[in-house]
């Protein structure tokens, strides 16, 4: 006789900080980035540079959440953009993004003009 105990387990955990499509989670919430002049989608508000700085490398190989900036400076909960892309590398154009923001990135210091479709940064509220 072989008393052989035959336990199968299976988990099933439900994720319930799921991002959408372009977007990357950190800390509980969805960051994305997108050309739509400051203005982030219902749900959503503008993240902080701090953040940007800390995530940014994340968003390579994704692209922007509904549309394609205009202008390269990150408009982000600062009242300052001081983050941007190298205009040489992705800035402007179709992703997935090869570059990301970066402090001072195009030459983006102590920005405060707003193009229709300058690069946001949005996070989940």
């Amino acid at each position: 006789d072989s008393n052989t105990l035959s336990t199968s387990t299976s988990t099933s955990v439900e994720i319930i900080d799921k991002c959408s499509l372009n977007e990357v989670l950190y800390q509980t919430h969805c960051y994305y980035l997108d050309g739509v002049g400051g203005e982030c989608r219902y749900g959503y508000s503008l993240g902080s540079e701090t953040i940007l700085s800390l995530i940014a490398g994340s968003f390579i190989g994704l692209n922007y959440k509904t549309a394609i900036s205009g202008n390269c400076c990150v408009i982000t909960s600062e009242k300052y953009s001081n983050y941007g892309v190298n205009s040489v590398d992705q800035c402007n154009k179709q992703g997935p993004f090869t570059a990301v923001p970066s402090l001072n990135g195009g030459g983006c210091r102590n920005h405060t003009a707003k193009n229709p479709r300058q690069l946001t940064f949005c996070m989940s509220n």
